[in-house]
This record gives C-alpha cells, structure tokens and sequence, in this order.
C-alpha cells in the first residue's frame, strides 16, 4: 500500500477529518515532489515526530491482521512492566486476567484504571496501562455493518468499513500513548524517589529528575515503532 499526502495529512494529525485536510508546503516538501509513500519510506522519515508516524502506520489499513497483534503487544508490555508490583492486588489480579486473555471488556479495564488512580503514585503507572487496555478493547468492539448488517469486528477487506478502520487506528493511538505516558509516570517517580531517597511522596513530589520521563517515553515510543515495523514484515 502507498499512503498519499492527503491521508498522511489526516492520519498524522488527530482530531482533524478528511474536511479539515490540507495540503500544506511542509507535509509536500517531506514528500520531495510525490504524490505518494511506503510505510517503510514513513518510517524512515527521521525528520518528522515519531508520535505523527505512529499515528500514520498503527492502523488496520497498513497492518492488515498483524493490527491487533502489534495493539496487543504493545499493552501486553505495559502491564508487565507496571501492573505487577504496583502494591495493589486487585490491579495485579486484573493484570493477570489480561495476559491470560480473560479480560476483554472496558468496563473491567476502567474499573482497574479507576481503582490504581486512588491508590499511591507508584500505582498511577498501572492506571494509564489499564486505560491503554481499555482503548485496545474499544479498537476490536463488534459493530453492524451499514451494508449487509452482519456483526463482526474491523476487516478492511469488508464493505463499507473505512470509517471503521478509522476509529480503530483512533484507538489504537490511544492505547500506544496511554502506554507510553505509562512508561514516563513510572521513570518519574522512581528516579524522583531514588534522588529523595525516601518513600515519603510528599518529599518526592517536590524532586524533579530532568529528562527522566521523557527518555522513558521516548525509549517506549521508540519499541511501539520497531513492534510496527516487525509487523510490516521488518521493511
């Protein structure tokens, strides 16, 4: 598949639709005069925000039915890292339903992220795992198809499912930065925590460690693209 400036365009930016789209002098000028790219060509564009190529590549329309494998992945890596250990048993019981596959509804990952966000900081990290599960959830939900009115989950290959496959990348973005914020929350405060060298939250709160979350986050985004690219066949 060749994805076109438009749908560069669109799908690199949220919170805008194929109405508000425009052809701007700077996404033209990363296109070098064409009028189209690979997913692999995308990856490689050094030059453009790795959030914006997640964005663009996370899809169902690029990754086919490798999608919810790499969706999955990416969370599955979240709750490993930030669920066990948090200090909260119903979270770590949740966590392992999860990776088990047996818990498949938002209402369960909600309520998780829910009770962890009451809990102590340490906890928080495993909140925003819960919600990346929850929009994980949302990304495969049954819908009706407006064609046939058969029930089934996002198929690119079926009719009429393009709006679909939309908000499924639109979830899918969700999940993969609810996990990335994951990863910053927990480097935060553990490096917070080590430089205080206490327990006491309210001393670590005052204890800022620059740079700490941002290479958390940024080392996660880094894994979320390499997962993609494995799934486009390592291109």
């Amino acid at each position: 598949m060749k994805i076109t400036i438009e749908q560069f365009e669109v799908w690199g930016t949220p919170f805008r639709g194929d109405d508000q789209a425009h052809l701007d002098e700077n996404t033209k000028g990363l296109f070098s005069g064409r009028e189209s790219l690979t997913p692999a060509e995308v990856v490689r564009m050094g030059s453009v925000d790795i959030d914006c190529r997640i964005r663009v590549l996370l899809r169902p329309q690029i990754l086919g039915a490798q999608f919810m494998p790499t969706v999955k992945a990416i969370v599955d890596r979240a709750v490993r890292n930030h669920c066990f250990g948090c200090g909260d048993e119903s979270i770590e019981e949740w966590a392992h339903r999860w990776l088990s596959g047996k818990c498949g509804t938002t209402i369960d990952a909600i309520g998780t992220a829910g009770n962890a966000e009451e809990e102590d900081p340490p906890a928080y990290a495993a909140a925003y795992t819960a919600h990346a599960a929850a929009f994980a959830i949302l990304a495969v939900r049954p819908m009706r198809c407006t064609a046939c009115g058969e029930i089934r989950t996002v198929d690119i290959g079926h009719a009429a499912d393009a709006a679909d496959a939309d908000f499924a990348a639109d979830c899918a973005d969700s999940a993969a930065l609810a996990a990335a914020h994951a990863a910053s929350y927990a480097a935060d405060f553990a490096a917070a925590r080590n430089a205080a060298d206490t327990k006491d939250y309210e001393t670590v709160r005052s204890v800022r460690v620059a740079g700490a979350d941002h290479a958390a986050c940024a080392v996660e985004r880094e894994k979320q693209l390499a997962g993609i690219v494995l799934a486009m066949g390592g291109k």
